[in-house]
């Protein structure tokens, strides 16, 4: 056996010399692709195991020599222990593990001057080399074990494995026949090291992220949540706000006396507007009151044509003023009627829709509104000869992306780009579908426009 282990020792120690420095230049090619810690201390540790490697091969003869050569292995063993708690979360002591490491310099040459033998001489330092291994076991198993992974368990148990071959030093090392199994079992523990090591710093990295991906989303909900408080701020100061004159303006028009000349169609146009506005601040309040869940709206059976009435009576004024047509095209069988809410189809859907089609229309131009049923649904079509809507804002609209885009009308009129997605928000809380066709003036200059599509339920019968 003496022969055999003379001749397998060399043959041991080039194996592990050559598996530290293959490891090492791995470590430092992971380091230069990402510079976290964990990273880092994988780096520093393969050197330190070649360093403990050279100083234990280099000083093999007398006790006190070879005490003090294993010596070196602390360095390996507490930036192992490092990388334990790590990727637990915990903070390495590192500055006490230098401090109690040092004390057994002065106690290793105490008993060495004593006489003892190279068991009780090596003990104090292969106890200290063992300590932050069973330290960083003991988290792991026991104060972490809760929420430590099944990777960072097996870990734990290979520290446990090091730290009892760290006290197997003291007791066998100067045994002929256990050395060489000392360096198989060194071989082995590091061999698994090299495997588990980069999985855990995988594992770490991976749980990182995702941590700072919940951080992320933590603080964009918090973004929003502020972002909600100051909308449902706003959305009080405008129904404050707009309910005070209007309150002023209803007084005036009440008491205005019946013997003055007024011109009669322009005052119950007046009075007309202040009515609508009075329905749009109520809808308002109603969806405020259900926390701005317009799916929790009530529908009720709509009669189309009073719809096209008002919004007839809302843009009477603006499509004399650009001299465009306004046309309804209403092909239902009289009496028919659409479950939605009477207020926000007209004032929300339809004049959105129109309002938009008559900004971007020309002089001498026609907007249609057709109204159909088709396999007992009923069909609205908005149709405009504009310039067309870009493809990517159509996209925006119907993935519901939040995107805003304003542009400029063809009069020079500006908007604040919600029309679109406020229509397809209320189409949406009455169960509805929406489409858009649309054809720009670019790529097709003779017939050019936009064809919005609603589809919405049709009233039962009963109800209407």
């Amino acid at each position: 056996m003496e022969l055999s282990r003379q001749h397998f020792m060399p043959i041991l120690f080039k194996v592990l010399f050559g598996f530290v420095i293959f490891n090492t230049a791995v470590n430092f090619i992971l380091l230069y692709i990402n510079k976290r810690r964990i990273y880092k201390l994988l780096a520093i540790f393969w050197p330190a195991v070649l360093f403990t490697f050279i100083m234990n091969a280099t000083f093999q003869t007398g006790d006190l020599r070879v005490t003090m050569a294993y010596s070196a292995t602390f360095l390996s063993m507490t930036i192992i222990s490092m990388i334990g708690f790590e990727v637990i979360g915990r903070k390495f002591p590192l500055k006490q593990y230098i401090i109690y490491y040092s004390l057994f310099f002065p106690i290793t040459l105490i008993i060495s001057s004593l006489g003892y033998g190279f068991t009780t001489m090596a003990m104090p330092f292969s106890i200290a080399t063992a300590t932050p291994l069973i330290h960083a076991f003991i988290n792991i198993h026991f104060i972490d074990r809760k929420t430590t992974t099944r990777m960072q368990k097996i870990l734990g148990v290979v520290y446990l494995i090091t730290g009892i071959h760290c006290i197997n030093f003291a007791l066998f090392r100067m045994d002929p026949e256990a050395q060489l199994w000392g360096w198989l079992v060194a071989y082995t523990i590091y061999d698994m090291l090299a495997i588990l090591l980069p999985s855990i710093a995988l594992e770490e990295a991976n749980m990182s992220e995702n941590d700072r991906l919940h951080r992320l989303v933590d603080a964009r909900t918090s973004e929003l949540n502020i972002s909600m408080k100051e909308n449902e701020q706003l959305l009080k100061v405008v129904l404050h706000d707009i309910s005070n004159p209007l309150m002023v303006l209803k007084f005036y028009l009440s008491s205005m006396k019946p013997n003055v000349v007024v011109d009669e169609s322009r005052l119950n146009k007046v009075k007309k507007s202040q009515s609508i506005i009075e329905d749009v601040l109520a809808k308002i309040r109603n969806i405020y009151s259900h926390n701005g869940n317009k799916n929790k709206m009530t529908l009720n059976p709509v009669l189309l044509e009073d719809c096209f009435n008002e919004v007839a009576f809302i843009f009477d004024l603006a499509l004399q003023a650009k001299n465009v047509s306004l046309v309804f095209k209403n092909h239902l069988i009289p009496g028919t009627k659409v479950l939605a809410d009477k207020t926000s189809l007209t004032h929300s859907v339809l004049s959105n829709l129109v309002s938009n089609a008559l900004k971007f229309s020309t002089p001498n131009s026609e907007i249609a509104v057709v109204a159909k049923e088709e396999a007992g649904s009923i069909i609205l079509v908005v149709i405009d000869n504009g310039p067309g809507i870009p493809e990517d804002i159509i996209q925006s609209i119907i993935d519901e992306c939040g995107s805003v885009v304003s542009s400029t009308g063809t009069f020079g009129e500006r908007g604040h780009g919600f029309g679109l997605s406020i229509v397809k928000s209320f189409i949406n809380s009455y169960g509805g579908q929406i489409e858009f066709e649309s054809k720009q003036q670019m790529i097709y200059p003779e017939e050019h426009g936009t064809s919005i599509r609603i589809t919405l339920e049709k009233a039962p019968t009963l109800l209407s």
